[in-house]
C-alpha cells in the first residue's frame, strides 16, 4: 500500500514586482529635450577665439561606463570638434569603436582627417567663390 501526501499548505509573503515599461513619445521628446540642452551648455562653455584657425576643441562622451570600455558593438565612442576658420563656426561630430588595439590612435587620426577635410572644402568652395565673382566682373 502507497501512501500520498496531498496537503498544501499555503505560507503568505510578500513580492515586490517591477513593472518595466516601454518609454512614452513624451518622455523620450523630454530626454531628447535634456540632451540638446546639455549639449548647448558644452559648446557654450568652449570660447573659440577669430583668427585664420584657431581653438580646435574635441570632447569625447561615451565609450566607459564607471572606467571600463564598454565592450558591445553599438556602444561607441562620440566625439565632438569645433573650430573658427575666417570668423565662422564648425562643429564636427562622429563616433569612433573603442574596443580594438590602437583604436584610439586611429580614433585622433579621423578627427585630424574630419577637421583637415572640412578646412579644405571651405577654402576650395570660398577660393572657387571668389573666382566665379572675379570672372562675371570680367565678362561685364
Amino acid at each position: 500500500m502507497r501512501i500520498i501526501n496531498t496537503r498544501t499548505e499555503l505560507v503568505p509573503y510578500n513580492k515586490t514586482v517591477h513593472e518595466h515599461r516601454a518609454p512614452t513619445d513624451e518622455s523620450v521628446a523630454l530626454l531628447r529635450e535634456f540632451e540638446k540642452k546639455a549639449e548647448d551648455m558644452v559648446y557654450e562653455r568652449f570660447v573659440v577665439h577669430d583668427t585664420p584657425l584657431t581653438d580646435i576643441q574635441v570632447w569625447l562622451t561615451g565609450g566607459f561606463v564607471h572606467g571600463h570600455h564598454l565592450s558591445r558593438p553599438e556602444d561607441k565612442l562620440i566625439w565632438n570638434a569645433r573650430f573658427m576658420l575666417n570668423g565662422e563656426i564648425y562643429t564636427l561630430s562622429g563616433n569612433h569603436d573603442p574596443r580594438f588595439p590602437d583604436s584610439y590612435h586611429q580614433l585622433w587620426k579621423d578627427i585630424g582627417y574630419a577637421i583637415a577635410t572640412k578646412i579644405a572644402n571651405e577654402i576650395v568652395q570660398k577660393a572657387y567663390k571668389d573666382f566665379q565673382e572675379n570672372q562675371a566682373k570680367a565678362a561685364k
